[in-house]
């Protein structure tokens, strides 16, 4: 929309979106319903994405990774730069709190059902460990791989997921949704 568009909120860098159906959770952690997906990867980005066209792993929250020599453990730097929408800065230990939550969710688990355990061994660093090497490992996970902010989803307890948070970090804020009551 144009700088002077007529919606309240439309204006220069502003994306207004509209789905078929309504969302069932805000938390991009808990959801493989694709009303939601769809909504969520405007919303999130995580450690990394496969582009579909060249089937390239790109970085994203994540600004480089090496695979172990046995193939089992990954090892992710995070971007110094990486910031969650609150403007807190993403650590290790966001990632792996966002992990251990989706390897814990019903909905997702099955995604993460070859990571063995997540470790941060210093702010920067996150590391997964596989329960054996996983050629599909970044493919499975491409678009569930997303990091929230620990300390706001814990702040927001219970509510996390059904009231609006900037727990996030991607390239869009989420600042309205109509429908929601909160």
């Amino acid at each position: 929309a144009s700088p002077d568009a007529d919606d309240e909120g439309a204006g220069e860098g502003t994306l207004n979106l509209s789905t078929l159906a309504a969302l069932t959770t805000l938390n991009p952690l808990d959801s493989n319903n694709l009303q939601d997906t769809m909504f969520l990867q405007q919303m999130n980005d995580g450690l990394f994405h496969v582009n579909e066209l060249t089937g390239e792993v790109e970085p994203r929250v994540a600004e480089s990774w090496i695979i172990s020599e046995d193939g089992k453990t990954i090892t992710f730097k995070i971007r110094s730069n990486a910031k969650f929408h609150n403007g807190d800065p993403v650590k290790a230990s966001d990632c792996v709190y966002s992990f251990n939550f989706a390897m814990n969710s019903p909905r997702i688990n099955t995604y993460y059902s070859a990571i063995e355990s997540v470790e941060a061994s210093d702010d920067n660093t996150f590391l997964v460990h596989l329960k054996a090497p996983n050629g599909a490992f970044f493919t499975t996970l491409s678009n569930h791989n997303y990091v929230v902010s620990e300390r706001e989803a814990k702040e927001q307890g219970d509510k996390f997921g059904t009231i609006l948070h900037t727990a996030s970090c991607g390239p869009y804020k989420l600042t309205r949704l109509d429908g929601l009551d909160s």
